[in-house]
């Protein structure tokens, strides 16, 4: 996965969903966010929530958002997607030890890196 740069070579974060809704989608569709809300049949909480970026898009979410604007529910979900390893890949390493199996013969190897 390429990250983007901006205009001076920093990386830079690939949106939220919560962004391209907010800057993007809404002011197209001249809703306000209770009306788009009840349209996608989610609570206004869960929307702003979404828009002010404080909760990830759903699979649920996903899949209202894409069938209202024709995108699919792909589009969402890899928005989602990127953004969460974009986030993981700059984030502190977990600290944990890796989980060994054994072969048939009694050697140990690790599980394959998902």
């Amino acid at each position: 996965m390429s990250l983007l740069k901006d205009l001076y070579g920093h990386q830079t974060p690939p949106p939220h969903p919560g962004e391209v809704l907010r800057e993007d989608i809404l002011p197209l569709v001249q809703l306000s966010r209770a009306a788009m809300a009840r349209h996608l049949g989610i609570s206004a909480r869960t929307l702003a929530d979404i828009v002010h970026e404080r909760r990830p898009v759903t699979l649920d979410v996903a899949r209202r958002l894409g069938a209202a604007f024709g995108c699919g529910t792909h589009y969402w979900l890899g928005l989602q997607m990127q953004h969460d390893l974009w986030r993981a890949r700059i984030s502190e390493p977990v600290a944990i030890k890796p989980i060994y199996t054994s072969r048939p013969r009694g050697a140990r190897q690790s599980l394959p890196a998902v």
